[in-house]
């Protein structure tokens, strides 16, 4: 909710005053109110959790929200509804950790005070009060009742560290109560967690920008508040029969009618959620409210919706540039569930001034089951190899790579494709990717390759071509445990995930139509996000592979180059694309996020919450003599024994949005690939 609105602006015109009127207009209790409810979601789930065998499960069986158009927009809320193990050693706050005062080494961290005692439902608890140590330690401020005859923790309640180095956050008021549960197992009473309720203070002004600034109580602020209640708790019951309720539960839907939610709130509503029911049905008649929401989330997304049966961008994509197209606009579309919950039609036209070239591209996407994932795809594509497939970054024709790109020749290949492609849950931790593609690859740089003599079954050294035709099979197994996904654009989002990765592919070169060249593939990987507490997180990616058979040197394993000065964890920021080659290899990325364990020791520095991280990047590369030898006229190169590799140190968080990286390249290179540079990133995170 947005809190501190003044009354006195209740008359006045635009969006935030016409919202605020309408809520207090629900009921007599809001008319003098000072707070603006902006979103609201219901979730109903059950959780399992078992040792033997090791379970735990999350199955969400209802969702629900405000029906708004600011509800894709504000659904991020989601994230903060925290609930802790309060006897975990760390607690998890999005990417940080915290120190628990109930953890392993919790004297290390905190200073404990004893309070007072009281009297609860005939059982005496003591009241302790805790502290951080230090200034600028990743702890909490608060209180906890302990049962003096079980030493349980029956209520704990605390407040994030005044010092915490949380983007956008000014405060966390965190609360959670424990109540008694029988075990049938043990034929014993537990405590057990009864509700959770966190308080979200969020920053205003300058603030929000990571100045630091006197912090105004008087200024309008947003505030968000999850609570969390929990009953129905079996314990000791027979496994079988929880493992195949837990498995129905998975293929459920999430919409629910408003009798299921009657029976099946744990706590009924109050009066203040009802009103903010009414408000949104209120809210949804008005044009004037639906029209500049709908600009609100357009601008925060990055898409414009309409009704919920058209997407139309990226808006980021809509004007950029290139060596090889010049000004290039893309306008882009999607279907949505209001159209059809299952299948999905998208697509884009392109257009650049300097190659005068028209691009296209369509797709059909059939969602046969959006739990337990299910996707078939048919695509077709005329265009440069622009967008890629990690969720996190951007496709690399946006305005912001095109104004940092390097001074380089263009790297780009022109593409005629057209694939099929299947994904597929297999259990929780496992999903596999099958595809068939056919495709055309013209280069704009200088490359040339002798095609294959039907006859002879040879090379043919008097003809050199250019466009490359190429078949290919492959299927894909990814292993991540605990993976949480979110639906998006009719995409399973992969979301952040500590726990290793471990993909393994294989690809199968066709000699089918115009593409002469049977190959196999195999390349297996290993990623990873690894928190080193209190504040440290290192990212590794370890990628190995090997090619069989001969082919030209873009079908071999090419390394990715950065081809702009636009920071990216998955590529070699200082390698030229299309650099190296080799038929087999190894490749190495890592990061290591430091959470500003060096600058949090500077006041000014942690106010402004800046972060110091380090890069170091390596790549080994090897080809058969068949390889070199069909190859021999190509421009690559082969790292042989000394291994391509760089270096970089960076700071991030700047203004909370802006991460600055020098990367030194330790191995020579190609005259124009330079020796280092500055890299710039853009990334909103807490």
């Amino acid at each position: 909710m947005v809190n501190n609105i003044d009354s006195a602006q209740r008359n006045n015109k635009g969006l935030k005053n016409l919202a605020i009127n309408i809520y207090r207009s629900t009921d007599a209790a809001n008319a003098k109110s000072t707070q603006l409810p902006v979103y609201f979601s219901e979730t109903i789930s059950n959780k399992y959790h078992s040792i033997l065998p090791a379970i735990e499960n999350e199955n969400i069986l209802a969702k629900k929200t405000l029906g708004l158009h600011t509800d894709d927009l504000l659904r991020k809320m989601d994230k903060f509804n925290f609930n802790f193990n309060v006897y975990d050693n760390w607690l998890i706050i999005f990417s940080q950790t915290y120190a628990s005062p109930l953890s392993n080494t919790a004297f290390d961290y905190y200073n404990f005070y004893f309070s007072d005692s009281s009297m609860l439902n005939g059982k005496k608890q003591y009241r302790i009060h805790f502290a951080p140590r230090q200034q600028f330690e990743r702890a909490f401020t608060g209180s906890l009742w302990i049962n003096d005859s079980s030493y349980s923790i029956s209520k704990i309640d605390m407040h994030l560290s005044k010092s915490a180095n949380l983007n956008f956050i000014h405060d966390i008021h965190y609360t959670q109560e424990y109540a008694a549960s029988f075990d049938s197992a043990t034929k014993q009473s537990v405590y057990m967690p009864s509700n959770y309720s966190a308080v979200v203070d969020f920053e205003t002004g300058a603030a929000l920008i990571g100045i630091p600034v006197k912090t105004n109580k008087k200024a309008v602020r947003l505030i968000a508040n999850n609570t969390v209640v929990i009953d129905h708790i079996q314990m000791g019951i027979n496994n079988d029969s929880v493992i195949s309720k837990m498995n129905r539960e998975a293929t459920l839907g999430l919409e629910k009618d408003d009798t299921y939610w009657l029976q099946n709130r744990s706590d009924s509503l109050s009066g203040h959620e009802k009103n903010i029911y009414r408000m949104a049905d209120s809210l949804q008649k008005n044009s004037t409210y639906r029209n500049e929401t709908r600009l609100i989330a357009a601008l925060g997304l990055g898409y414009w919706d309409v009704k919920n049966k058209f997407r139309f961008g990226p808006l980021t994509s809509i004007i950029s540039s290139s060596v090889a197209e010049g000004m290039r606009s893309r306008v882009g579309f999607w279907t949505l569930p209001g159209i059809s919950k299952n299948i999905n039609v998208n697509g884009y036209l392109a257009y650049g001034t300097k190659d005068k070239q028209l691009k296209s591209h369509l797709a059909v996407q059939f969602l046969w089951n959006p739990v337990r994932w299910s996707k078939t795809s048919i695509t077709g594509t005329i265009d440069y190899n622009y967008p890629i497939e990690k969720d996190d970054e951007s496709d690399d024709d946006n305005i912001l790579t095109s104004l940092v790109r390097k001074k380089v020749p263009s790297t780009n290949i022109f593409m005629r494709s057209v694939s099929l492609k299947h994904e597929q849950y297999i259990s929780k931790n496992i999903t596999a990717k099958l595809s068939l593609e056919y495709k055309e690859l013209l280069p704009v740089f200088h490359f040339t390759y002798h095609p294959i003599d039907k006859v002879t079954d040879r090379p043919i050294d008097s003809i050199n071509s250019s466009r490359l035709p190429v078949a290919e099979g492959a299927i894909g197994f990814r292993f991540a445990k605990n993976q949480r996904t979110k639906l998006f654009n009719y995409n399973r989002v992969m979301l952040d995930n500590y726990n290793p990765v471990v993909t393994l592919n294989f690809i199968y070169g066709i000699e089918a139509g115009n593409a002469q060249f049977a190959y196999e593939k195999i390349n297996a990987g290993l990623e990873q996000r690894l928190r080193l507490p209190p504040k440290a997180i290192f990212y590794y990616k370890l990628n190995v592979g090997k090619t069989f058979g001969t082919a030209p040197y873009l079908l071999l394993d090419v390394p990715g180059g950065n081809e702009s000065h636009m920071d990216s964890r998955y590529l070699f920021n200082t390698m030229l694309p299309y650099e190296y080659a080799s038929d087999q290899f190894a490749g190495l990325h890592t990061r290591l996020y430091t959470g500003g364990m060096l600058f949090d020791k500077i006041p000014f520095l942690n106010k402004m919450g800046l972060r110091e991280r380090f890069s170091f990047n390596a790549f080994l590369g090897s080809m058969t003599n068949a390889n070199k030898t069909y190859n021999n006229n190509a421009q690559f190169s082969i790292t042989g024994n000394k291994p391509f590799m760089e270096t970089g140190v960076g700071i991030e968080n700047i203004f909370h949005l802006i991460s600055l990286d020098y990367f030194w390249r330790l191995t020579p290179g190609q005259l124009n690939a330079g020796k280092g540079g500055l890299f710039v990133g853009l990334k909103v995170a807490f």
